[in-house]
């Protein structure tokens, strides 16, 4: 009677002691796992939680439904402003959910503005490099100044916009673009997207490419080394004017300045190979281009420039890039290098071409701490005068980019390209200068035309927003309250529906975007109706629906 049954050679007894065995271990891990996130939520680290289901636009893992010191911490932290006094970041006080982080507009640059943890302090990004500032309270009374950012909200949703479709027409990984202002190096737009390979389109990612990303420099290699070349020549044509050559020409009454050759050959904008596997957009002639000979002399003016070198930008975690120790005469060679730089640094060092002058000091604050300003001292001129301006003539192209490059790489076994644009507008003066990435591209720019072009445009509406969209920010010595009129009643807008009607669909959407509703627009047109009602309380209330038509509201 003591027979035990056997199944397929195996004691059940002996089964069922080995289940409970794996069953206890799995216990004590699970066990384990949730005492570790238990003592490092007590010892308080900064733990950063990047979903939060119940909204969106809140800074995840922040919200706190008692009167904690952590609470008070947090409502008291300022708010974040763009150049025209939209909000992007605020504090709120909500009757369900306590305090909370709001951040209107979801996604349109998270990785620039940071989070901030359980806690109340800056995580990432500028909530963590101006946490003192945003904490801070001031001496001014009634509601503290908000910190105020160079970039514009509608520009850097255009941006991002197209360099959706840039990754999507060259199937690239990954993408970034930058806007700078030339004369200050304020940060206009700074995007970043990556693509999604289980939907196959573009996403906001978590990374900020802007200055974490490494490309080749050597687009910006070659516009130094021809302007270099450029103002060499015109200092040897200068000697032989100097030294009396042309006098006998001058005096047999020759017109020397119609007879002079031009100082570097150029033709109609078109892709020059240096190889099989990279590409030059240029209007330089073939014969310029493959005569030209970078040598290890240049590797002075590359760190006079800024490139591989820190740009000092008021975010954390930038990539310091890295230069060759010897630089080869050979442009194929240094294409194929492991030279790399950010897109920060290869726009700072452009723009330093632009300027003629040091790299500026990229910056997305205009307020927070002193090093703001734009910086004093003595100037460095990299080229002639006279050089500086054939040198715009050379590379200015208000329809297009002035240097645009593709290189092959490997990914993952297979053909992939790295692709850079850089640009700047108007040509003759530059205002505004702008690169964009594309990383791990299936398809270059060759290929498939004018997937860069559009960029101008877009520096274009960054130049009209140096000038007509700095209401807001104005003078640093102007009044608080006058110069934060919109911000000092943040918590009305957020609470009040305003009157829209009368209004553009633009103006409109600019209003009630800064509820955190959704919008649904009916018709064309100006705003008849709308729903909610005026002056109506909004808390709660998850969608705004515009009526427009033509005529009076």
């Amino acid at each position: 009677m003591g027979k035990q049954f056997v199944r397929g050679g195996i004691c059940m007894k002996k089964d069922r002691e080995s289940v409970k065995k794996g069953l206890s271990v799995f216990l004590g891990a699970v066990v384990l796992f949730f005492l570790s996130l238990f003592i490092s939520g007590c010892f308080g680290e900064r733990v950063s939680e990047q979903q939060h289901p119940d909204n969106p636009a809140l800074a995840p893992g922040v919200s706190f439904k008692d009167s904690s010191s952590s609470a008070r911490r947090l409502l008291e932290r300022r708010a974040i402003v763009d150049r025209t006094g939209t909000i992007l970041c605020i504090s709120k006080k909500d009757p369900v959910k306590g305090v909370l982080r709001l951040r209107p507009y979801r996604g349109l640059m998270d990785d620039v503005l940071g989070y901030v943890d359980r806690y109340g302090r800056g995580l990432e990004g500028l909530e963590y490099v101006y946490d003192s500032f945003l904490l801070s309270r001031g001496k001014e009374r009634g509601t503290p100044e908000p910190l105020i950012l160079s970039v514009d909200k509608n520009l850097q949703a255009l941006c991002k916009q197209n360099l959706k479709w840039q990754i999507r027409r060259l199937k690239a990984r990954a993408g970034t673009v930058l806007l700078m202002d030339v004369r200050t190096g304020q940060i206009l737009v700074m995007a970043s997207l990556e693509r999604d390979a289980r939907k196959g389109q573009a996403d906001s990612g978590q990374e900020n490419l802007a200055i974490k990303g490494l490309v080749n420099p050597w687009p910006v290699m070659v516009a130094l080394a021809e302007a270099r070349k450029l103002d060499e020549r015109a200092k040897e044509r200068q000697a032989l004017e100097n030294s009396g050559i042309h006098t006998g020409q001058k005096a047999a009454g020759k017109d020397t300045e119609n007879d002079e050759e031009p100082l570097i050959q150029v033709k109609r904008w078109h892709w020059h190979s240096f190889s099989e596997y990279a590409g030059l957009w240029t209007r330089l002639d073939d014969e310029e281009l493959e005569g030209l000979a970078l040598g290890p002399d240049l590797l002075t003016g590359l760190i006079a420039v800024g490139l591989g070198q820190e740009t000092g930008i008021d975010l954390p975690g930038e990539v310091q890039g890295r230069l060759p120790s010897m630089l080869s005469a050979n442009v194929a060679d240094v294409i194929s290098s492991r030279a790399s730089s950010t897109p920060i640094q290869l726009l700072t060092a452009y723009t330093a071409l632009l300027r003629n002058a040091n790299p500026p000091r990229p910056r997305l604050a205009k307020n927070g701490n002193n090093n703001s300003a734009e910086e004093g001292g003595d100037i460095h001129r990299l080229m002639h005068e006279k050089t500086h301006g054939l040198f715009l003539s050379l590379v200015g192209d208000d329809s297009g980019p002035s240097f645009a490059s593709y290189s092959q790489g490997s990914c993952r076994g297979q053909k992939c390209y790295q692709v850079i644009g850089l640009g700047s507008w108007p040509a003759d003066n530059p205002k505004i200068s702008y690169i964009s990435v594309l990383f791990d591209t299936k398809f270059t720019p060759a290929q498939r035309r004018g997937t860069l072009g559009k960029m101008a445009s877009l520096a274009r509406r960054g130049a009209i927003a140096l000038t007509e969209q700095y209401r807001f920010a104005g003078s640093m010595k102007a009044p608080v309250d006058n110069r934060f009129k919109a911000a000092a009643k943040t918590e009305a807008h957020l609470k009040i529906m305003p009157d829209l009607r009368g209004l553009s669909v633009r103006s409109a959407l600019e209003l009630a975007g800064r509820l955190g509703m959704r919008i649904r627009i009916s018709g064309t047109g100006m705003v008849k109706s709308q729903y909610p009602k005026p002056g109506t309380k909004v808390s709660g209330k998850k969608e705004c629906v515009l009526i427009c038509g033509r005529g009076p509201a």
